[in-house]
């Protein structure tokens, strides 16, 4: 999933008898790192398929429209697999390959695109159109060999792919039009907002920030103790999870 709904950890105090919390379940009491004593019955627990990859697989994405599983391994392969309905498995549609390990796939919003960019060493981000019987690589984003981009994501509107990486980039790219640089923003990672306009980046310094590129603005939303790896956001955009903290957007 590409976010946590935050109404998610209430609902099995509400529905499981064996849920271990004393008192009603809110937002204020509950966590997700809790113990809890529901059954292994509870949950999903046996294998179906299994996705065959040459090397490690670093990342993988449900398209939005859940017909599509994109994965990515570190010898530069992506898969793209369609779901089969009927016989409720996975089935290879295409593959595609990059120079780089594949650190983080970003789907379209209207899924006929994948952004890939790397792990390390990685100084692009490279855009693929998959509604063809083959992948076609429509572009890349790179201002520089030496840039390093290990994060991305498209705005919901489809128009941007905002990239970033650790050693201070951190683009806006309108397909082949023209690129926004933000300067010396060292990123783990990003999200785009459904205004269109304000990005939220979790940088090296332990910090989420917002940044809207058209109006030159950014602000801190919030500090942390350690650094963040992974954001996800609520449906509803009230709060963002980060790891293993929900931050409330304010």
């Amino acid at each position: 999933s590409s976010g946590i709904n935050a109404e998610w950890p209430l609902r099995p105090g509400e529905k499981c008898v064996f849920h271990n919390h004393s008192t009603t379940p809110s937002l204020a009491n509950i966590s997700l790192l809790e113990d809890h004593s529901c059954g292994r019955e509870s949950f999903p627990a046996e294998t179906k398929q299994i996705l065959e990859h040459q090397d490690e697989v670093l990342d993988c994405k449900w398209s939005h429209s859940g017909l599509f599983l994109a994965t990515g391994a570190g010898d530069g392969s992506l898969y793209i697999w369609r779901y089969n309905p009927q016989r409720h498995q996975l089935v290879e549609d295409k593959l595609v390959s990059i120079q780089y390990a594949v650190g983080q796939i970003a789907w379209s919003p209207d899924d006929t695109m994948i952004a890939v960019c790397g792990v390390e060493k990685c100084p692009e981000v490279v855009i693929w159109d998959i509604t063809g019987a083959e992948a076609e690589m429509k572009c890349k984003i790179s201002k520089s060999p030496e840039d390093l981009l290990t994060c991305c994501i498209w705005s919901p509107d489809g128009r941007y792919v905002y990239a970033g990486g650790l050693l201070g980039q951190f683009y806006r790219y309108e397909l082949n039009v023209t690129m926004t640089n933000w300067e010396g923003v060292r990123l783990q990672a990003v999200l785009a907002l459904r205004d269109n306009m304000t990005v939220l980046a979790a940088d090296s310094h332990k910090r989420v920030r917002a940044y809207k590129f058209d109006d030159n603005i950014d602000e801190t939303i919030c500090d942390l103790e350690h650094q963040v790896v992974h954001m996800a956001i609520t449906k509803k955009e009230k709060s963002t999870d980060c790891d293993s903290a929900l931050i409330p957007l304010l």
